[in-house]
């Protein structure tokens, strides 16, 4: 069976940890096994978001609703999200399509600005790739790889 597909059995959620020994290999398997972990700005910061955690009501059009459902549906069937019931919920952020400059494609956006507010961050802001300019000395390299979907692949902390 060829690498391509056998990675078709492995569902897309958290790819990541299914190559834990060759993460471990170069010694990033603490990394990836931890996942994405963030940090409360305050003890009471998860407590006020399940007070108000309500599902803001902002029209879009039948077609953006459709396309979201529809990208909503793909993750669930590529073992990306899972279906909770609404008490499971400690928070909402809503989610919508736009449509891409490609006829035809549509992009998933999450809303993350209330839980954002309540995360401690460290903030990284790249404008454009040009910005690089300015950081390369003589003899750096660099890549730009553009992976459609690619924060899927790794798992969010488990008390998150």
């Amino acid at each position: 069976m060829s690498h391509c597909n056998s990675m078709e059995n492995i569902p897309v959620g958290g790819r990541l940890i299914q190559f834990i020994e060759a993460w471990r290999y170069i010694k990033a398997d603490k990394l990836v096994m931890m996942g994405i972990k963030s940090y409360w700005k305050s003890i009471q910061s998860p407590l006020i978001l399940a007070n108000n955690c309500k599902v803001p009501m902002k029209q879009r059009s039948k077609v953006s609703e459709a396309e979201s459902s529809r990208l909503i549906q793909k993750e669930l069937e590529d073992g990306i999200v899972d279906e909770v019931r609404r008490e499971d919920l400690n928070w909402i952020n809503p989610c919508f399509a736009l449509p891409k400059q490609e006829k035809g494609k549509w992009r998933e956006v999450t809303d993350s600005r209330i839980v954002n507010k309540h995360l401690c961050s460290n903030h990284f802001i790249m404008e454009d790739i040009h910005i690089f300019r300015g950081l390369l000395k003589t003899g750096d390299w660099m890549i730009k790889i553009d992976l459609k979907s690619a924060f899927h692949y790794i798992i969010v902390d488990k008390e998150f």
